[in-house]
């Protein structure tokens, strides 16, 4: 049974707008006029009327510019009351007569692609989106301004081919979605993996899947499919040892590499050595010192219980980025351990971060901090604060405030 990889592009009504309105002259002005009244109705939504003038306007004698005209728009109407069959025989027939302009064509034929995919006809979905395509990329359309194919149009035509088990031109189409794309989503790697698995080439699969890691790192899906590919493969053993290889003889040279290997000790439980291949990415500057990249090395760390150093790489991102969950794990682990000072300094910093989303929880902290130092006042200005910033928990800080006043006072006292 083949996959159902098709995504509908719908067309909306928005279209009957502008593209009911035919920019050449008809050469019966009662036609015409009969005409405009039917584009009215249409674009208020009213098909049943509009179908019913639209057919008697069809019935009459006209011109092949004026009938291709008629037929294109009752197309549309159809389209818009779930007429689809009769959708694709009106625009075809007015795509036959040749007297439309490339534009108004093509945008007959990607409808006509679309509704043959929908109902499974993929053959003839198929060949229509071929010619709309090369049409699409030739030298008239070009000419005549017409815009490129988009990422949608490229994922349909991977859709419709990889229906007609040609998974070359599904996997051309859906890698041009993904170079055209300036964000390609987790859908178009998910479908260039799974074309590759159809096409039976699961090297070319793993290949699709370490891009994608490289895109969506932390994908844990994308991590179960690569291993579990490579069980495929029995190469996960050779695989992980090759890279092991590349880096005791410092031959990688790219940060995916480096990325790829450290990410594949964390994913089999071997973070140590997973943080340790990303700490001499990060000293031989292959890998930057952003905040992913230290994220990464501080999880690394904390998985293999090296808590102190996960702390320090923690307190390197605050002190860069004043990154607020950061700030908020780094503190929580100096509160617990006592370090109320250090947990301190790194709260100002963070309480300076404008981008700062809770600052409740970081006040919260604040009050801790100061409590630990035996420095109430100042832990019940902060928990005030918190409450401040956090109505919802105010009455918790509340009993703080109240608990932290009386043992102010009695030291007062």
């Amino acid at each position: 049974m083949k996959h159902k990889l098709l995504r509908l592009f719908l067309i909306g009504t928005a279209l009957l707008g502008t593209e009911l309105a035919y920019s050449q002259s008809f050469e019966n002005d009662r036609i015409y006029n009969a005409y405009l009244k039917i584009q009215e109705a249409t674009v208020a939504g009213e098909f049943e009327v509009a179908l019913e003038g639209i057919n008697k306007l069809a019935n009459y004698k006209t011109a092949d510019v004026e009938t291709a005209a008629i037929l294109r728009a009752r197309g549309f109407i159809l389209l818009n009351m779930d007429r689809g069959n009769e959708t694709i025989n009106d625009f075809q027939t007015a795509i036959d007569l040749d007297v439309l302009n490339v534009q108004m064509e093509q945008e007959m034929r990607y409808v006509i692609a679309n509704l043959l995919a929908s109902a499974e006809e993929w053959q003839k979905s198929y060949d229509v989106f071929q010619t709309w395509l090369n049409i699409a990329n030739s030298e008239i359309a070009e000419q005549e301004g017409l815009p490129k194919p988009d990422v949608d149009a490229y994922s349909l035509g991977a859709a419709i081919a990889s229906n007609c088990d040609d998974f070359p031109f599904a996997i051309d189409c859906t890698e041009k979605a993904i170079q055209i794309s300036p964000e390609p989503k987790r859908e178009l790697y998910n479908l260039l993996i799974a074309l590759h698995f159809q096409n039976s080439d699961l090297k070319k699969a793993v290949e699709s899947l370490q891009r994608a890691l490289a895109a969506f790192p932390d994908d844990n899906e994308f991590w179960k499919t690569l291993s579990s590919i490579y069980q495929l493969l029995q190469e996960d053993k050779e695989a992980l040892a090759a890279l092991v290889i590349a880096y005791d003889e410092d031959m990688m040279t790219k940060k995916e590499e480096y990325l790829l290997l450290g990410r594949f000790y964390m994913f089999n439980k071997m973070p140590f050595n997973g943080a340790e291949v990303i700490s001499t990415g990060l000293e031989r500057g292959v890998l930057t010192e952003s905040k992913e990249n230290l994220e990464l090395l501080s999880q690394a760390w904390f998985s293999a219980r090296e808590f102190e150093n996960s702390l320090e790489v923690l307190k390197k991102i605050v002190h860069s980025t004043g990154d607020e969950e950061a700030t908020l794990r780094a503190t929580q682990i100096l509160i617990d351990q006592e370090k109320h000072q250090q947990a301190l300094e790194l709260l100002d910093i963070g309480l300076n971060n404008e981008e700062v989303e809770d600052l409740g929880n970081l006040y919260k902290l604040q009050g801790y901090a100061y409590y630990g130092l035996k420095q109430y006042a100042k832990a019940v200005e902060a928990f005030t604060k918190a409450g401040t910033a956090d109505p919802e928990d105010k009455p918790d800080y509340d009993q703080w405030i109240d608990y932290l006043k009386t043992e102010f006072l009695a030291q007062a006292d």
